[in-house]
């Protein structure tokens, strides 16, 4: 089947008019991709290398906030494409996952409310897919939580409610490059893809960031509402003597073989000291030893403090 002819048959089947123009162009660079390698079938790892190719706001945005290496991710990625089976004369087709990616995508656009299947659509839903790109991205330490908060971030409240819709997220740089312009910024004036209530928020805080440099310490506004609500920070426990802070670090298969667990540390106060209590490790043999002892750690401090408790911010 021609490239013409198969687009042509795919937006009749995928409703393909649902679609932002990027989205558009991504699986239109796909099929150009799978023809000139002769594949055959249309693999969700094919979408993803021509999303790389096609966008420039919204996946370098969530690669960069997810700390994801993009030189590391294409070459791992591109491996992955070069190990697909070339065929002869074939029809070009989608493959039964990435045809599910694409029913799913959709179903993702109308639960987060979007009038268009946009980018991050694609993203989270390959993301969901049993396809390789998805654990090679899980292998580069994505998480579908942190995912999900890099979206949200990228859109600042925003929905996808034009075909253009990934080029207005970036809306506001013009004026978050600069402060006082941001601070200037008439709050009645309509930014394409931006809640009137996000916008708001980012002037005022515009505001209060310039008066605190001009008066040389932090500026903040205390949200009365904020103190008596039942969520966020309200709902943590009153602080207990010597609680414990906890965070860890780790790497992934690209720098050493199975992953490691390189850092277990600790923060906290005793007796007016500021501690902070590392547990390295080196090797698998030490990774566990790490946890041993970090263990016979918390043990020991919660029955010397038993009212003590233990946070991990993830």
């Amino acid at each position: 089947m021609s490239f013409d002819n198969l687009f042509k048959k795919l937006k009749n089947k995928m409703n393909f008019n649902n679609y932002t123009i990027k989205s558009q162009e991504t699986i239109q660079q796909a099929q150009q991709l799978v023809q000139e390698l002769s594949h055959g079938q249309i693999e969700n790892e094919h979408i993803f290398k021509s999303i790389i190719s096609v966008d420039e706001n919204v996946l370098p945005f969530l690669l960069k906030k997810l700390n994801v290496n993009i030189q590391v991710l294409q070459q791992i990625l591109d491996k992955q494409i070069q190990s697909f089976r070339k065929v002869s004369n074939a029809q070009m087709s989608l493959s039964r996952e990435t045809l599910k990616t694409l029913n799913e995508a959709s179903i993702i656009a109308k639960k987060m409310k979007d009038e268009y299947v946009s980018i991050e659509h694609l993203i989270l839903s390959i993301f969901q897919s049993k396809s390789p790109i998805s654990k090679i991205l899980k292998d580069q330490g994505v998480t579908e939580k942190e995912l999900k908060l890099a979206i949200q971030e990228l859109r600042k409240g925003g929905t996808v409610t034009s075909q253009s819709a990934e080029e207005t997220y970036n809306s506001l740089n013009k004026y978050a490059n600069n402060l006082n312009e941001l601070a200037k910024l008439d709050p009645k004036k309509k930014i394409e893809g931006l809640r009137d209530e996000t916008k708001i928020k980012l002037i005022k805080q515009a505001k209060l960031q310039i008066e605190g440099e001009e008066k040389g310490y932090p500026i903040f506004e205390i949200k009365e509402e904020n103190l008596i609500l039942n969520k966020g920070f309200n709902l943590l426990p009153k602080p207990s003597e010597c609680d414990l802070f906890f965070d860890l670090e780790g790497v992934q298969d690209y720098v050493f073989p199975g992953k490691l667990e390189y850092l277990f540390g600790v923060y906290y106060e005793e007796n007016g000291e500021k501690i902070f209590k590392p547990f390295w490790a080196h090797n698998k043999k030490e990774e566990k030893q790490s946890l041993i002892n970090f263990f016979a750690f918390t043990k020991a401090h919660f029955k010397k403090y038993p009212k003590a408790k233990i946070y991990h911010y993830a």
